[in-house]
């Protein structure tokens, strides 16, 4: 028999799901920041003409 699924658990439900989704994404977004951050960082300091 199947389960009977209400409309608002089902919004619920599908609401959290979003949210991690965004969450997640979120978090992808600022790790790929970063890593262009220090990226630009290392070669601004491995293109100077002195050394360090």
């Amino acid at each position: 028999m199947k389960k009977h699924v209400s409309l608002i658990r089902w919004m619920g439900q599908t609401i959290r799901r979003f949210t991690k989704w965004l969450y997640t994404l979120r978090h992808i977004f600022v790790a790929l920041f970063v890593l262009g951050n220090s990226g630009l960082i290392f070669h601004t300091i491995y293109g100077l003409p002195i050394n360090l």
